[in-house]
């Protein structure tokens, strides 16, 4: 287990995290960065006129949602880096 600030070194370097207090089973945060990430480029049909910055999602019932922590998430210590 260790704490959401080591956790949030491991979503930056590309890995999944999860909570073992949540309640639902099977759900895990990931970061995405449609510029680099192989499995979410960006297609752009013409050049868009912002950039799109990396965020998170949380994947939950089979679908990939944005995510934001909580205060309880940003102060738990029962994080844990998926495989």
């Amino acid at each position: 287990m260790v704490s959401f600030s080591d956790a949030l070194i491991a979503l930056k370097a590309g890995e999944k995290i999860a909570r073992e207090g949540w309640n639902g089973k099977g759900l895990w945060v990931r970061r995405i960065d449609l510029y680099s990430d192989a499995e979410f480029r960006v297609r752009e049909l013409e050049p868009c006129t912002g950039t799109f910055m990396p965020f998170f999602v949380i994947f939950s019932h089979g679908q990939l949602n944005t995510w934001v922590p909580s205060i309880s998430d940003a102060q738990a210590v029962d994080w844990f880096i998926l495989e």
